[in-house]
Formats: C-alpha cells, structure tokens, sequence
C-alpha cells in the first residue's frame, strides 16, 4: 500500500499512514516545502560551492535564446537590480506563474507546434497527492 511518513528535525520519521485515497506498495515521505528547499540548498553549497548560484527573494525577468544552444536568464531581487546568467542548468523553482515553465511552453510551441495539454512537456497538470489525504 501507499505510505506517507511526516520527517521533522525532532522527531525524524513519524510512522508511515496510509491515506484513504491511494493503494500502492510504494513508500513516500513527506518533507515541508521549507524544509526540502533548505536541504538541497546546503548540498548544493556543500557539494558545489564555486559552481551554483542560488537566488533567493528573486523574480526572473527574462529568459531567451542564443545560437548554440545557450540560455540567458535576466533574474530581479528585491532591490530591482538585474543580474545576467548564462547558465548550463536552470531549475525553475518560480511558483504557480512560472516565467521558466512559460517560457518553455512557447518554446516548444514554437519549435514543435505543440500546444495542447497532452503534448506539451511542461503543460501545468494536476495530480492526486497522497499527502493531502
């Protein structure tokens, strides 16, 4: 059956429920948004130091393309100071409105034509959620 465990930093791992609504025999965790962004954010500055930027409070204003496959990204923090990146990875982490993820839907219509839900890599989609049981 499907498992969903609560980790807390006091308590570790409570004991895995099954919600009501799933039937499975996969084990899940179920971390605080907070928390999870905190966790990747110290393996990353752990791991990579001198290679991730990591941009908090931030919006970003722009993306585009260049020949060779090269990706700009215009990022805005609080203070409205821009910041240019030309990145080799960029994880869209920007919320229900993402700049990233439209972007990349346009993207793909333009290369592809693709602009139905079904075809669409980065359509927004719903899916059930055993943590909300």
């Amino acid at each position: 059956t499907f498992k969903v465990s609560y980790v807390t930093p006091k308590d570790g791992v409570k004991d895995p429920i099954t919600p009501p609504v799933f039937n499975s025999s996969t084990v899940s965790y179920w971390i605080p948004r907070h928390k999870f962004i905190n966790m990747l954010y110290r393996r990353l500055m752990k791991t990579y130091p001198d290679s991730v930027t990591v941009e908090f409070a931030s919006s970003v204003t722009k993306i585009s393309r260049e020949g060779g496959g090269i990706v700009e990204v215009e990022v805005e923090d609080g203070n409205q100071s821009k910041v240019r990146y030309r990145p080799q990875l960029v994880v869209g982490c920007d919320g229900m409105r993402s700049q990233v993820r439209s972007t990349l839907e346009a993207w793909e219509e333009e290369d592809f034509g693709t602009k139905e839900v079904e075809g669409n890599k980065f359509a927004m989609r719903k899916f059930p959620s055993g943590s909300t049981g």
